[in-house]
């Protein structure tokens, strides 16, 4: 997936035994599945998410209600460019979770991959609304979604909470200047047009 943005985790595990073995299985899994997402090098990338993706696949059979599970399988097979399997996944996580903000934070980066920003917005508002509003990247990204999309009183609202939330503000009040700088100019434009 490119782009990858990590995200807080959502919990592996909830409501089942879980036994010491499943719990490094998954502590494993992970360890190859960030390893493999923040890798530049594609070779090496694709033999730490397979990899990962054995290990996944293994904990989803003991844990087929699992919607992280479902999702990080989803973003590998997105990554390694099997999309429909990936989409079978993401849709898999939101059937056993349709209000994950895990699951709808990924599917939202698969959309916006695709340059499908209504259905990425669609996802990302839901994480928003379901624990992950606070986040930097989530906010960032619904905003330059709403930026491509043209609707630019939107894009500037997240982008104001994504300049709240970061470090590196200078870059995202340049980027809110410019919008309040091609609105205004719109705004003439069509001020002008009207009269004549």
């Amino acid at each position: 997936m490119a782009g990858f943005e990590k995200i807080e985790n959502a919990p592996q595990f909830s409501g089942h035994f879980v036994s010491s073995y499943e719990v490094q299985l998954a502590k494993e899994a992970d360890e190859l599945f960030y390893a493999g997402m923040e890798n530049e090098d594609n070779n090496l990338k694709e033999i730490y998410l397979i990899k990962a993706l054995g290990k996944f696949m293994l904990l989803l059979k003991m844990h087929p209600d699992n919607p992280v599970f479902c999702t990080k399988i989803a973003v590998i097979h997105e990554t390694c460019h099997h999309c429909p399997q990936a989409k079978d996944y993401f849709h898999r996580a939101l059937n056993l979770e349709n209000l994950n903000p895990f699951a709808n934070f990924y599917f939202g980066e698969y959309y916006f991959i695709q340059r499908d920003y209504n259905n990425a917005i669609r996802h990302y508002l839901i994480a928003y609304h379901n624990g992950y509003g606070e986040n930097f990247t989530l906010n960032l990204r619904i905003a330059t979604a709403y930026d491509r999309l043209g609707d630019i009183e939107k894009a500037k609202k997240y982008y104001y909470v994504s300049e709240k939330l970061s470090t590196n503000k200078d870059e995202l009040a340049a980027k809110i200047k410019t919008l309040d700088d091609s609105y205004y100019t719109l705004e003439n434009y069509t001020e002008r047009t009207i009269r004549e």
